[in-house]
């Protein structure tokens, strides 16, 4: 049966912790619990998943991984993020292999899904709160 782990990516792009401590940790842990195993699908188009006062969980177009789940934590403007600064503080990549490994047929189905959705929600929260890091979840045989 596959295992699923979290490997840091280094930095993410124009990351700032100046305004990583604007987001609310109970608005990031809100925005990514609402995170399902429908959006780590690579045929789920981009938009924001969840929006909440101080950050909201966005689905981009994966950058180097175009069949990925490119997922952000990005601070609202409302927070007070000033013109020209980065707003996103949390990135997780799930690629199509990840999400094709947990949609496999079968009794060990439901248990993939939910060891990926667990994964890549933790993992989003560990981003997001103050690591500046980037991650992607590798499968492992």
């Amino acid at each position: 049966m596959p295992r699923f782990v979290a490997r840091s990516l280094g930095t993410i792009s124009a990351y700032s912790s100046a305004v990583a401590r604007l987001a609310a940790h109970n608005d990031v842990r809100g925005c990514v619990g609402a995170l399902t195993v429908d959006h780590l699908n690579p045929m789920c188009g981009a938009g924001t998943i969840k929006a909440m006062a101080t950050c909201r969980l966005d689905r981009q177009p994966g950058p180097a991984n175009p069949g990925a789940a490119n997922l952000q934590v990005q601070v609202n403007a409302a927070a007070g993020v000033r013109p020209g600064q980065g707003t996103t503080i949390g990135q997780v990549l799930v690629p199509a292999i990840a999400f094709l490994a947990a949609e496999q047929a079968g009794p060990a189905r439901t248990h993939l899904q939910r060891e990926l959705l667990n994964l890549t929600r933790s993992t989003l929260v560990k981003s997001a709160s103050g690591s500046g890091a980037a991650y992607v979840i590798d499968v492992q045989a």
